[in-house]
């Protein structure tokens, strides 16, 4: 994601020197306190998704991921930056499994993995144009806030206006944007739906399940 690698680009922009963050001793800790905030909420969030509405759960978490990345500009020391972070790690943890779990409601395994493959380049496509909103950020300085605040607010924005609109996404012209199954796909008629429902059928997962299995749990530790 593209957030990974906005730290990355800042330090490009006198990070390091506005902030009086140490390059050798504290901004390892910037990254690391990004995955003890994903590896705390991971399991909490996994819950939250089999619980509640998949599609309106992730816009919601995607606003919340742009908030925070937005309060980056508000920081100002190094023990400010880390708690952003880690918070960042909380709203980030279930955009992966909740990418899966739709790719799973609406294709079947075999059209699964070049699903994913889609999923996951886009991380690619992020870098490229996060490389090329900092260069133009570098050719072309802000003259109120600072060049990696500026970088921080960008993307910061770009993500809290992707969650509204997939918030709500029922509004029909938007509704086709991030449904959470094929039945509440609104282009489609109801036997149409029935369709996409039964065509999955054979991944024997099922299109939405709200109950906790230990038994699952069990099988995922004994298949590792």
């Amino acid at each position: 994601m593209i957030d990974k690698s906005t730290m990355n680009l800042a330090v490009l922009m006198d990070f390091l020197k506005d902030t009086n963050i140490d390059k050798g001793t504290e901004y390892p800790w910037l990254g690391s306190a990004f995955y003890f905030g994903y590896l705390a909420a991971t399991p909490i969030q996994s819950w939250f998704i089999q619980k509640l509405p998949l599609a309106k759960y992730l816009s919601t978490m995607v606003i919340l991921w742009g908030i925070v990345l937005t309060c980056h500009v508000a920081c100002s020391n190094f023990s400010k930056f880390v708690a952003v972070r880690f918070f960042l790690g909380l709203c980030e943890a279930p955009i992966y499994p909740s990418v899966t779990l739709l790719t799973g409601r609406f294709y079947t395994r075999h059209e699964q993995v070049s699903r994913v493959v889609c999923w996951y380049s886009m991380n690619g496509l992020a870098f490229i144009l996060g490389g090329a909103a900092a260069y133009g950020i570098l050719i072309h300085p802000p003259s109120v806030l600072n060049m990696w605040k500026e970088l921080f607010l960008i993307f910061g924005v770009i993500t809290i206006a992707f969650g509204i609109i997939s918030l709500y996404a029922k509004v029909k012209v938007l509704s086709c944007f991030l449904p959470s199954s094929p039945e509440s796909v609104y282009y489609l008629t109801p036997r149409e739906r029935k369709v996409a429902v039964l065509r999955v059928a054979s991944n024997q997962t099922g299109i939405r399940d709200t109950h906790f299995s230990w038994k699952q749990l069990h099988e995922a530790f004994k298949g590792t």
